[in-house]
């Protein structure tokens, strides 16, 4: 398995940057640091993670970039093999939360095509409907293509305080809409709310222009940005993989949500039709 692939994409294709952290706490026992909940196999063999890869494979798609530490390299590409899927691994030496996850990911993207399509996705995801997930995302790309940054939203099915909310504004074209607001785990009753009024639940999955969201990140966390290109010049492949070197831990340890979305002028969001 080719594992360090940093060449161009294909034209129009959508790049998947996949993130691979987690502290493996959440199954425990079935968890742990080494081996995090998302490569645990349940519900039939297959570990979310690898469920997540299957999602990401066919003609939309090109090879997947994938943020992960050190800890899990191995699993990850012991995984990804089993499917005999081809990824590029980048080494995390810190944790600094989504945005600094996120600028890696786009600014490996940007080096295959500065102008590629990438759909960020957490590993964690459970989405039965293959065919409903790749529609939205479809709708979320060519949102993307026109200057974007988006982000799929979920209708939701309980007031739950554990999601961040959405209010939709204005539609753009005949899919999405101008994010007219965020609202990061309200209270139950403000939940019952927002669901009363149409909100979505934020699902967390992103997609954008690699060169639109660099300059959006330069904007409004130019330190992250900063931190995470100097941790990428320092970067040396180690096995096949990237190892990020230590200047990305000066990466402020904030979420995409919180640093972008919610700053720039950019958000849109697409309704998904699918069980999340």
């Amino acid at each position: 398995m080719h594992l360090s692939r940093s060449g161009p994409s294909e034209v129009g294709s959508i790049v998947p940057a996949i993130l691979c952290g987690g502290a493996g706490s959440r199954l425990w026992p079935m968890s742990r640091k080494e081996f995090a909940k998302q490569h645990v196999p349940i519900l039939g063999g297959a570990s979310p993670f690898q469920r997540a890869l299957a999602r990401l494979t066919g003609d939309l798609f090109a090879d997947p970039i994938v943020i992960t530490s050190a800890e899990s390299r191995f699993l990850v590409a012991d995984q990804a093999l089993d499917l005999g899927l081809e990824l590029q691994i980048a080494l995390e030496p810190q944790a600094r939360d989504t945005l600094a996850a996120i600028t890696l990911a786009t600014c490996l993207a940007a080096r295959r095509n500065s102008k590629a399509i990438v759909l960020v996705v957490p590993s964690d995801h459970l989405i039965p409907d293959v065919e409903a997930f790749h529609a939205a995302v479809a709708k979320a790309a060519a949102l993307a293509q026109s200057g974007r940054i988006v982000v799929l939203g979920v209708d939701p099915t309980w007031p739950s305080t554990a999601f961040g909310y959405i209010a939709m504004g204005e539609l753009i074209g005949q899919e999405g809409h101008a994010v007219a607001r965020f609202v990061e785990k309200p209270d139950a009753v403000r939940a019952a709310g927002l669901i009363s009024e149409g909100w979505l639940w934020n699902a967390g999955i992103f997609c954008f222009r690699a060169d639109i969201a660099i300059s959006e990140i330069e904007l409004h966390a130019p330190e992250a940005l900063a931190a995470v290109r100097a941790g990428i010049n320092e970067g040396t492949v180690d096995l096949g993989a990237l190892r990020v070197g230590p200047a990305f831990a000066g990466a402020p340890k904030i979420s995409f949500d919180h640093a972008v979305m919610e700053r720039t002028n950019r958000a849109a969001v697409v309704p998904a039709k699918f069980d999340w």
